[in-house]
């Protein structure tokens, strides 16, 4: 694990499984440190498809991944495979938000529940993606998490590991 120090930090890669806070943190981030953040979510997914299915054709999305590890200053949040790779050569940091399963089930829970009564602007699932995504959720630990970790071993130097996406905000704050 990196040690804090007061170097300066521009590019950020945030990774966790689903309702992980990555989002939050990624926003409060972007707050404090003035930078820019993306989610690959908007990249990678149609936005008017509730089923999570229809997926942005690849050259379109690897040249707004491009685009945006360009820009000196970027967070980007999410992880979707070796197309994403580029961006964590380039972070400054990789964060790695690993807070229980549980608990990142009932955030899903708590914000699809707002989205279908339009308390926010997100797109509520389906009932049947809401629950294939609970499943992949439990799993996500034991499989994909796992994989992350393996391919991230490279860049060891600089990745953060957080249970909770404050203490990623409490963290950069003191340096």
């Amino acid at each position: 694990m990196v040690k804090n120090n007061s170097s300066k930090f521009n590019r950020f890669h945030i990774v966790g499984g689903p309702g992980s806070g990555k989002s939050y943190a990624a926003k409060k981030l972007s707050v404090l440190l003035n930078i820019p953040f993306y989610d690959l979510d908007d990249i990678f997914w149609h936005k008017e498809d509730i089923d999570y299915t229809k997926t942005i054709p690849e050259k379109e999305r690897d040249a707004k991944l491009k685009n945006i590890i360009k820009q000196k200053k970027w967070i980007i949040e999410g992880s979707f495979g070796s197309w994403t790779d580029p961006s964590f050569k380039k972070a400054d940091r990789i964060i790695i938000l690993k807070p229980n399963r549980y608990l990142r089930a009932l955030r899903i829970a708590k914000r699809d529940i707002k989205a279908k009564f339009k308390i926010t602007n997100r797109k509520a699932e389906s009932l049947k993606s809401f629950f294939k995504f609970l499943k992949w959720n439990h799993l996500y630990d034991k499989d994909n998490l796992l994989k992350l970790e393996e391919k991230l071993e490279k860049y060891n130097d600089k990745i953060l590991y957080f249970k909770k996406a404050d203490q990623i905000i409490s963290y950069f704050k003191k340096i």
